[in-house]
């Protein structure tokens, strides 16, 4: 096991798609936040004899470095770079015959994909973290670092990091179901955009079938997606409940994806 995370880290370190993913990542963050700063600017000065609570409409008073820490994670570019990293990282293994050769050598699959998840985890974790970085450097430089950073902060990051190595797994094990890069790059994009319009539409059905508005009916299977999960504690001071119940969902879909892809990698030709 040794010898295989060995491997994996150095073809980690030597990959151009991690690379290339932050370089674009941290220069979107960057580009987002100017944009922002200079929108709002435009409205502080189109009307500066406003008061604040009519800036806070517009959302003038909303931003800070901290904001943009919590929320650098939650958004459709980091599921795409992520597909983009984890599936190029996993598919030419395949494509290039190196699991095979490695099987070869009297290696599980078992051992393999775990190594190989391991490392990618943890390529993962430290392209959000530099994520969050970027954002907080960014958004403090144009709006000031923020207020109420302790303890929860802390803990919401941690518990981000969960739904990133989820989403991390899903993609492993789309890679690891086709092998090619085609098939799961393109479901590794769509799946995560997909899937809450398909949720939204069954939480709908149960509204309309229940013919009540409650908050249970109306987030009756959203809430237990990463997505939903991940808007809820992307905010200031998120509620301790919710950042309880989004640990566990992203606890589970991590278990459920790596059981998947266990599965999956045994019955894998190579």
């Amino acid at each position: 096991m040794k010898q295989l995370l060995s491997f994996e880290y150095r073809k980690l370190i030597r990959s151009k798609a991690l690379y290339i993913c932050a370089i674009v990542m941290v220069c979107l963050n960057i580009i987002g936040v100017v944009i922002t700063k200079a929108s709002m600017d435009f409205i502080n000065s189109s009307f500066s004899g406003m008061s604040d609570t009519d800036l806070q409409m517009f959302g003038a008073m909303d931003y800070s470095g901290l904001k943009y820490l919590l929320s650098a994670c939650n958004g459709s570019n980091m599921l795409i770079f992520f597909a983009i990293f984890v599936t190029i990282f996993v598919c030419s293994d395949f494509t290039e015959g190196t699991i095979k050769n490695i099987v070869s050598r009297g290696y599980s699959r078992e051992k393999i994909f775990f190594a190989k998840s391991i490392v990618i985890g943890t390529g993962s974790v430290l392209f959000s973290m530099l994520s969050m970085l970027t954002g907080f450097v960014a958004g403090s430089v144009a709006f000031g670092v923020g207020k109420d950073f302790g303890g929860t902060t802390v803990l919401t990051i941690l518990i981000q990091l969960l739904a990133m190595i989820a989403y991390t797994m899903m993609n492993v094990l789309l890679a690891v179901l086709f092998g090619k890069l085609g098939g799961a790059l393109t479901l590794g994009i769509i799946i995560p955009l997909i899937y809450p319009i398909i949720i939204q539409l069954l939480d709908l059905l149960v509204v309309f079938m229940s013919d009540k508005s409650s908050e249970v009916t109306q987030d009756f299977f959203s809430r237990f997606t990463v997505g939903t999960n991940m808007t809820k504690i992307s905010v200031i001071g998120a509620d301790g409940k919710d950042l309880l119940f989004a640990a566990v969902i992203f606890f589970v879909y991590i278990m459920l994806f790596t059981l998947l892809g266990v599965l999956a990698i045994r019955k894998k030709e190579v």
